[in-house]
């Protein structure tokens, strides 16, 4: 699956969204007249957030949330935006740890790389949306290595466990990052 590929599944298909190509033209068209709250509504179910965690990754109110879902129907542009912008973290998540379901216990729960943070606590800002799309751009290419370097390893009969070497560093916390209600921070 490629990644825009994954970025519509993430958001509850082509069909949900209303794209014919998905083509970064037609996806700046579809953010700034709104992304469909069922879109909103699919990836709260993929992430099983709650309405207060998606309002707050959205930037909107509960109420607004609601109200949206019982009226228009679209997100509003910075919403769009933002829901646009964790659809594509959790799809590269699925891409690089390989199922829908290892991406979204992966996001739910503390991560060493993160200082022992659920990466979903980072996914409201930019900020944290970014250090998370490096991080999991490093485990790929860390995965690509490791599966590159294994039938080396295995040629020369060496059963060592292969391990990932990170240089980060547990205390490598986002400063001023704001946890998401309800979402797991610490062990």
């Amino acid at each position: 699956m490629m990644a825009g590929t994954a970025i519509v599944h993430v958001l509850g298909g082509a069909r949900v969204l209303g794209l014919e190509s998905g083509s970064r033209a037609e996806w700046g068209s579809l953010i700034l007249e709104g992304i469909p709250v069922r879109s909103a509504d699919a990836l709260q179910q993929t992430m099983a957030l709650t309405d207060a965690m998606l309002a707050q990754l959205l930037g909107v109110s509960e109420a607004d949330l609601a109200e949206t879902r019982a009226g228009a129907g679209r997100l509003g542009p910075l919403a769009s935006h933002r829901l646009f912008r964790l659809a594509r973290i959790v799809a590269l998540a699925i891409l690089t740890l390989g199922t829908e379901r290892a991406a979204v216990h992966w996001l739910m729960h503390p991560q060493y790389e993160l200082g022992v943070q659920a990466p979903v606590a980072l996914l409201a800002t930019q900020t944290g949306r970014d250090l998370l799309e490096r991080l999991l751009q490093k485990l790929g290419r860390d995965a690509c290595t490791r599966s590159a370097a294994a039938p080396s390893r295995l040629a020369s009969n060496d059963r060592r466990p292969l391990r990932s070497h990170s240089s980060s560093s547990p205390g490598s916390r986002i400063p001023n990052a704001q946890p998401i209600a309800g979402a797991p921070t610490t062990w």
